[in-house]
């Protein structure tokens, strides 16, 4: 891990050697779980320069495939949130929820989302695969 001393960002670096000799062939994933405000909001938002996301409210749920760049946008704040992969990653998401009893029944709370970066392993035997991940928060201009 890698932590930046001018500005809000973190950049993770990751080996996975096969030490065997047979193939090893499985998944590598990351989770990440943030917390924003108001789920249904128009103005907090998922966001990729390289996909259109169909359904980008953070209560959303869904996949991405070849994703260099995603983030969690937030104008009512005005910051955003983004994540860039080395390689390009699939990125699962859905939300956080707690659930109470109320009058009109059990209710669905946004609390968060849940990010899992994650990409498909292959390794011969004595074989690496090096990923990296940048998380960083940065101010937004007011629209």
């Amino acid at each position: 891990f890698t932590l930046s001393p001018d500005q809000a960002e973190i950049i993770a670096h990751y080996q996975i050697t096969n030490d065997g000799q047979e193939e090893l062939n499985g998944w590598f994933g990351v989770e990440f779980n943030f917390t924003m405000l108001a789920g249904d909001a128009e103005d907090r938002y998922y966001y990729s320069p390289d996909q259109t996301i169909v359904s980008p409210r953070l209560r959303s749920e869904g996949e991405l495939n070849d994703v260099h760049t995603f983030g969690m946008r937030d104008d009512w704040f005005r910051f955003q949130l983004e994540m860039s992969f080395e390689p390009s990653a699939t990125v699962w998401r859905h939300p956080i929820e707690s659930i109470s009893q109320s009058e009109d029944g059990f209710e669905r709370t946004y609390q968060g989302s849940c990010l899992l970066a994650n990409w498909a392993l292959c390794l011969g035997g004595g074989k690496s695969a090096e990923f990296s991940i940048r998380v960083n928060i940065t101010p937004t201009a007011k629209k």
